[in-house]
């Protein structure tokens, strides 16, 4: 009996010894487990990061989707199990010293676990254009696209913004959008806009630059039948009253006449038969463009022979710029540096399309490419002119110029390497009085640059006389007694003008046309009509006509008594007025044949 207590007691000492092993924290304990995926397959690489009260490591699964850790003791783990293209899975375990812990995964793809939910599929929408948006939740990255070109998509999170244009058409019309996810999958969307076509304005006087105020009836279109319930214009007391063409989807405003030089605002309020109301406005302006300058009086607008370009010259005491504008609408295409301690003036060259600038010291002339603004060449006059400095040259067709210099008259051959001599020394053309002086004190030309015209401008002219630019010969028209004049390479003649007088006077023919009025002003500038008469824009801003002595005094804006000078091109097409600080273009056509839309 004593010999089977003892065994018993010796068993139990054992099992004790034994259980306390196997409990105790600081024994190896091992993990392991297999990791699958959605079918049972093992899932080789699959990265599992232990983070334990140990430390942290990194093992991965065997091609089979095995695993196996030992740990140094018991305690807890963070295991996070990851492999590119599938779902990351975090397990948090505990386990004894000595244990061995089994832990199975089965781990899914990010597209079995991708999600695309759009809260709205069919989107219906008004006729009249706007925007929509479409909630759209979803954890995988996708694109948008619509065949439809009266839709613009732009994604931001998860909106997705539609903007959809105006439906001009009598039916329904459905844009169907295709929202692609990164696995291929489509899901879409359909817009539905109802038929149209609204109450809208499909074009204005204006719109896009297809029309111009100058030579078009002030006009709206509308979509459907109008009547315009009011019109006015914001800024200017104006004849607005409306008329409407046959279908009455157009109305015309033939009776508008608005300022040159300010630009007018007109709102309106439109019905259609259905009463549906529209409210709209659209700008006129008579000009074509318009830019500031630095100065409202010192300036000189020369354009190109082909009159594509137009070079402003604006001088100031402080600085001068020399800047070319495109003819047809006065943005901005180039400039020349000037040097304002160097350069005197600008003349432009017709015969090579060159400007020659003169310097002030010296006699050197920088000559430039008129049309690519390039530096050419510099030219030294110095043998002939003794250091005298050249200001304006006038130059023919033929490249034969002529400039005053000290009191005599230069001839500078641009045709000939810019050559320079002492023009003739004819009687006529100095003081009876003092064969020594002078009396030309302008030189400019006519008739296609084959003319030159020079006058006694010296608070009154008396004398105009002109040269042949080929044969030289010249010839002499006296006792005027007018104050001033402007020509045109588009005309053979001269237009002289006093306080109340016009005159034209045509070289070819001989002719002499007086044309009695009070808006002569003190300027004037020949605008052309395509007759063998022009047209006279004087400069209290009126034009008198050669032709049929007809008269037009425009409105000036802000009170002012006068413009500061105007340059049309010499093809006809448009004119530069300087005025209030600014450049304005316009179409000659508007003061030529359609002055009846100015105030």
């Amino acid at each position: 009996m004593r010999n089977l207590y003892l065994l018993l007691t010796g068993v139990l000492f054992l099992f004790s010894l034994n259980s306390c092993v196997l409990t105790d924290a600081d024994d190896p304990a091992t993990i392991s487990g297999t990791i699958t995926d959605t079918y049972g397959n093992g899932l080789p690489e699959v990265t599992i990061q232990i983070n334990s009260s140990t430390g942290k490591e990194n093992i991965q699964t065997d091609s089979n989707g095995k695993y196996s850790i030992s740990l140094p003791s018991g305690g807890a783990a963070v295991l996070t199990f990851s492999k590119e293209k599938f779902t990351t899975q975090i397990r948090e375990i505990e386990f004894k010293g000595g244990a061995r812990k089994v832990v199975n995964l089965k781990m899914t793809s990010l597209e079995e676990d991708s999600y695309f939910d759009i809260k709205a599929s069919n989107i219906y929408v008004k006729k009249i254009n706007g925007q929509v948006f479409a909630s759209i939740s979803t954890n995988v990255n996708y694109e948008a696209k619509c065949n439809d070109d009266w839709v613009k998509l732009t994604k931001s999170s998860s909106i997705l913004f539609i903007d959809y244009d105006t439906n001009f058409t009598f039916e329904e019309r459905t844009a169907t959008i295709n929202l692609v996810d990164e696995y291929g999958k489509t899901h879409t969307i359909k817009v539905v806009q109802e038929a149209g076509p609204p109450f809208w304005v499909t074009d204005y006087c204006g719109k896009d630059n297809k029309t111009q105020f100058y030579k078009d009836v002030p006009f709206i279109t509308f979509t459907n039948d109008a009547t315009i319930k009011s019109i006015k214009a914001l800024s200017e007391e104006l004849d607005l009253t409306p008329e409407y063409s046959a279908n009455k989807r157009t109305v015309y405003l033939s009776n508008l006449k608005i300022p040159a030089f300010t630009p007018v605002s007109i709102s309106y309020t439109a019905e259609s038969p259905k009463e549906e109301i529209l409210n709209g406005q659209f700008d006129l302006k008579a000009y074509i463009n318009c830019v500031n300058t630095t100065t409202n009086t010192a300036q000189k607008i020369l354009f190109t022979k082909d009159s594509k370009y137009c070079w402003a010259y604006t001088y100031t005491a402080g600085a001068s710029t020399l800047i070319q504008y495109s003819a047809n609408d006065l943005t901005n295409t180039g400039n020349i540096a000037w040097e304002q301690n160097k350069y005197s003036t600008v003349s432009y060259n017709r015969y090579n399309n060159c400007l020659y600038i003169s310097e002030k010291s010296g006699s050197m002339i920088a000559i430039y490419d008129a049309t690519t603004g390039a530096f050419l060449k510099e030219i030294d006059l110095s043998s002939t002119l003794k250091g005298s400095t050249v200001f304006d040259i006038e130059f023919a067709e033929n490249g034969y110029g002529l400039t005053l210099v000290n009191g005599l008259l230069y001839a500078i051959n641009s045709a000939d390497k810019n050559t320079c001599r002492l023009f003739s020394a004819d009687t006529s053309l100095y003081d009876p009085s003092n064969p020594q002086k002078l009396i030309v004190k302008t030189i400019a030309t006519c008739n296609e640059g084959k003319t030159f015209v020079l006058t006694d401008k010296n608070g009154e002219i008396n004398n105009v006389f002109t040269i042949d630019a080929s044969t030289k010969s010249m010839s002499s028209y006296y006792n005027l007694r007018d104050y001033f004049f402007a020509v045109s390479n588009a005309y053979p003649g001269i237009v002289l003008g006093s306080s109340k007088e016009v005159t034209y006077i045509d070289f070819s023919t001989g002719l002499k046309y007086n044309i009695a009025s009070n808006y002569t002003g003190n300027r004037t500038s020949i605008l052309i009509t395509g007759d063998q008469l022009p047209t006279i824009m004087t400069s209290v801003f009126a034009t008198i006509s050669v032709k049929n002595g007809e008269q037009k005094k425009f409105e000036l804006s802000n009170g002012a008594p006068s413009i500061s000078n105007a340059y049309p091109s010499d093809d006809g097409k448009v004119i530069v007025i300087t005025f209030n600080n600014k450049i304005y273009l316009f179409s000659q056509e508007l003061f030529t044949k359609n002055s009846n839309k100015l105030k």
